[in-house]
């Protein structure tokens, strides 16, 4: 569609500035008491760019997350091209222009703030490489607050990293959840066995043993959550039922909140029915799958698993009539992102990628439509072979 002279952007304008008159505006800035004063002032990052969204000075907090030591070297630059955000280089114009630039809040919140002249505040959830070319994922509170001064039209960009504070939330509201369910179902089952009917014992022995492992599989999950690489984490590789993984999920969903109202449609099309994978991770994949699904339905609509294995592969298929836009179906998978309002959101799909793909060895994908709904897909090796991880 374009070439390196094209103008045409999917969003924002794809001008920049003369070298001439870059290095008089960053002359300018540098000698401005009023710029370093704003500067020195804040322990947020700070930048100020031109009309061109470029950057022409920025503060030490800016400099230490870029981990660049010389301000010179990001002089120039866009934002996202300083923090080398991955979907900066989409379009020959840098960051801003291409397609994914439209639902960056960092530049709705640069755009608007230039054609308003009024400060706009926005989130934003982006994708990065480090200096040393590892991916992370970050989450900003971006503010951006037009200042002209003496001819130049500048604007004075801050940034606040809340990445910790909606990691922390995420998790504290997913722990909380699962490890309820577990410590309920326990706690029930210690009760009968304490009421000593014989007939039962090895069954609610083995209960408690199931629930016990459980709860360590979901802390050890947990902090792999926490962390940004899950090397640490040690799959439990067994030979897992599928027939079981499938009424694992039935009972699940039987009294599940988020299903009230709405059926569980299961199809299963089983060459094999055992494969050699972790099944607590496979667990919490589906459930992640189906739960997103059922949330994205309405009262009365169906949300359908199909499993279909053969010799090699076992596909997992979670259907549901709904369908996401292209702005939120090109963020689907990144963390921190979310529809829904408030903290503690952004982490279930990002989850789902990572126990599938880095942990299970997997390929999970989806595909969107207005007239066939949504659908993800988890296909995963009937032979998982222990620490196979595929790439991001």
């Amino acid at each position: 569609m374009n070439d390196g002279h094209d103008k045409r952007t999917y969003f924002a304008p794809a001008e920049r500035a003369s070298s001439e008159s870059l290095l008089d505006s960053i002359d300018h800035v540098a000698h401005s008491q009023m710029v370093t004063a704003l500067l020195r002032s804040s322990t947020a990052m700070l930048c100020v760019l031109n009309e061109h969204r470029q950057i022409l000075t920025l503060n030490a907090a800016y400099l230490d997350t870029l981990q660049v030591d010389n301000a010179d070297d990001v002089l120039g630059l866009r934002p996202g091209e300083a923090i080398d955000c991955t979907h900066s280089r989409e379009h020959p114009a840098g960051c801003g222009t291409g397609p994914h630039c439209r639902t960056c809040g960092a530049a709705i919140a640069i755009v608007a703030a230039q054609r308003t002249g009024k400060a706009v505040q926005r989130e934003c959830v982006l994708t990065a490489r480090d200096r040393k070319g590892r991916v992370r994922d970050l989450s900003f509170l971006v503010r951006a607050s037009p200042c002209n001064e003496a001819k130049h039209s500048l604007l004075v960009l801050s940034l606040m990293d809340n990445s910790a504070q909606k990691l922390h939330a995420s998790l504290e509201r997913a722990i909380l959840h699962d490890l309820s369910n577990i410590v309920g179902a326990l706690s029930a089952t210690a009760e009968l066995l304490k009421m000593g009917d014989v007939t039962e014992t090895v069954q609610l022995t083995n209960d408690v043993c199931d629930l016990t492992q459980r709860l360590t599989r979901e802390l050890l999950l947990h902090k792999l959550l926490m962390s940004e690489q899950p090397n640490d984490y040690r799959q439990n590789w067994q030979q897992a039922s599928l027939s079981r993984t499938v009424a694992f999920i039935q009972r699940l969903f039987a009294n599940h909140p988020v299903a009230t109202s709405k059926q569980l449609v299961i199809e299963t099309r089983l060459e094999i029915d055992v494969i050699q994978t972790d099944a607590s991770l496979l667990e919490r994949v589906l459930t992640n799958m189906l739960i997103n699904a059922f949330e994205a339905s309405s009262n009365g609509q169906v949300v359908k698993l199909t499993l279909t294995s053969n010799s090699e592969h076992v596909l997992f298929s979670v259907w549901n009539a709904s369908f996401m836009d292209e702005n939120v179906a090109s963020r689907v998978f990144q963390r921190y992102y979310s529809t829904k309002k408030g903290l503690g959101r952004g982490q279930g799909t990002y989850a789902m990628r990572l126990i599938g793909e880095q942990l299970l060895g997997g390929h999970l994908d989806f595909s969107t439509s207005s007239h066939a709904g949504t659908t993800f897909t988890l296909d995963l090796p009937t032979n998982a072979k222990p620490n196979a991880r595929r790439s991001h």
